[in-house]
């Protein structure tokens, strides 16, 4: 995993990104509590999409140290509501649950906090240089059963 650009000590010395110093998952912090996400971050551009979100290359502006975004929309999907998107907000909450006690690992993409704004949630996480995918779809040999006792 070091050879995809995800050794994470490089973040180490940013206290304010761990997740032990923040708790409470981020539905009870609310962003003014945190300080507001983009006077910390700087978004650049997409990096990929998902069922639940888009990932953004990022920088933290107080050190310029690269980062990853992940931006998701949890308005309600009606378009006369004016309201969240309750059960998106269920699992992203329950996502960033799952994040902050994930423990350190150079294995394990780390997560730096999280950000709630107007409609949306951005996750903060370590950035890598590429994904997995390019690797799995070089070795056909590692099939699901032959990787099940990996994770």
């Amino acid at each position: 995993f070091a050879a995809m650009g995800c050794a994470s000590g490089k973040f180490s010395r940013i206290a304010s990104h761990h997740p032990e110093d923040a708790a409470a998952t981020f539905a009870v912090v609310p962003q003014t509590a945190r300080g507001q996400f983009h006077s910390n971050y700087a978004l650049g551009g997409k990096l990929g999409a998902g069922a639940f979100g888009v990932v953004y290359a990022g920088r933290c502006v107080s050190d310029g140290a690269s980062i990853a975004v992940k931006v998701v929309n949890t308005r309600s999907k009606d378009a006369e509501a004016d309201h969240a998107d309750e059960a998106m907000l269920r699992a992203v909450e329950a996502e960033t649950a799952i994040l902050r006690v994930l423990p350190r690992s150079k294995n394990i993409v780390r997560f730096y906090g999280s950000h709630v704004g107007p409609g949306v949630v951005y996750l903060v996480m370590e950035r890598c240089s590429t994904s997995l995918f390019p690797y799995l779809e070089c070795m056909p040999s590692l099939t699901e059963a032959t990787l099940k006792p990996l994770f």
